[in-house]
């Protein structure tokens, strides 16, 4: 990967995603777009539980990736069951592969939401007169990969970044992450 105007990551002369934070030598990036999706549909709330963190350690989770794989690897994933994971790990640009990408864990959400909206944004609003497939961080409650317990998972929220719970078939923002 390659950096642009500081803050953009550019692999085969496309920008694939705006820089969230560099740390032990990996680049988190986002990506360019996001949806509005369930994190899971409501009978599949009581079969995954894959990392269940208190609003103490919450903020601490980083382990997006790792989260995102526990839920694309358990039994039951399928698109239909588990929209949000399925969109970004299916999410794809020039230079990286389904899988590549991931829901970011709450401290990766809110080194997004609560360091880096503003930046990022304006990079996005920049990106969006040369690439068209770009889309600028939605107000709302934004999905995190950190659960809080089989029936509800971590919410961000973009005015205030408090945590919030949520059941995990409402409807969220959700954000691909990836780290190089």
């Amino acid at each position: 990967p390659k950096a642009i105007f500081k803050q953009t990551i550019k692999l085969n002369d496309e920008v694939i995603g705006v820089v969230n934070f560099i740390k032990d030598n990996t680049t988190n990036i986002v990506g360019l777009d996001e949806r509005k999706l369930s994190w899971c549909e409501i009978e599949y709330n009581k079969i995954v539980s894959i990392n269940k963190n208190n609003n103490i350690n919450v903020q601490f989770d980083y382990d997006g990736k790792k989260n995102t794989k526990d839920v694309v690897s358990h039994k039951t994933y399928l698109e239909e069951n588990y929209p949000a994971f399925y969109w970004c790990n299916n999410y794809v640009t020039k230079g990286t592969n389904k899988g590549d990408w991931y829901i970011g864990g709450c401290g990766e959400v809110k080194h997004l939401l609560y360091y880096n909206e503003f930046k990022i944004n304006v990079a996005l609003l920049i990106l969006q007169t040369i690439q068209n497939n770009v889309n600028l961080i939605k107000k709302g409650f934004m999905w995190s990969s950190s659960e809080h317990n089989i029936y509800h998972a971590w919410t961000l929220h973009t005015s205030s970044c408090n945590f919030y719970c949520h059941s995990k078939n409402n409807q969220h923002w959700v954000r691909p992450f990836a780290a190089f």
